[in-house]
């Protein structure tokens, strides 16, 4: 009972994480992809930044959930989200110039099924599921090739 009330009297306050913002993301997106990891990389976060998908959701997305429009744009379906615990799915709106950076990646490694964003060994092959602290890895590496503080990087 002592725990429960020190519970209700003290508390924590959540961190919440720093954000890329568009005209951040922008700057990587923009410059030459030098790697493997860069071609993923650009897609994962504009589709992060286009469908605030979390962790979990991200690297679950399939490629058979892609759908183009005719303007270039496109929607894909999220399967399951913490905020949908039947799993009915909804579909998420892919900017013209995400769903470019997407076909890029799939087109570059030949994905036509299956997880859409994957790890990358070292020897550059293709693996399987990418993880959810990968995604937090690649957001500060990101924040770190454009110049952002340690202290924002860090957050």
């Amino acid at each position: 009972l002592a725990l429960k009330e020190m519970g209700r009297t003290t508390t924590a306050r959540q961190r919440q994480a720093r954000a890329l913002t568009w005209h951040e993301l922008r700057q990587f997106v923009e410059r030459e992809p030098k790697s493997l990891a860069d071609l993923r990389d650009r897609a994962l976060l504009a589709v992060a930044y286009d469908t605030l998908c979390r962790r979990q959701e991200l690297v679950a997305l399939q490629v058979e959930d892609l759908e183009r429009g005719a303007d270039g744009s496109g929607t894909i379906l999220i399967r399951r989200s913490k905020t949908d615990a039947t799993g009915e799915g909804s579909p998420a709106w892919l900017a013209p110039t995400t769903l470019k950076l997407v076909d890029d990646w799939l087109g570059y490694t030949a994905i036509r099924d299956g997880l859409l964003f994957r790890r990358i060994y070292a020897s550059g092959h293709i693996g399987d599921r990418l993880s959810p602290d990968a995604v937090a890895s690649i957001v500060k590496r990101v924040g770190r090739a454009i110049g952002l503080s340690e202290k924002d990087v860090a957050q």
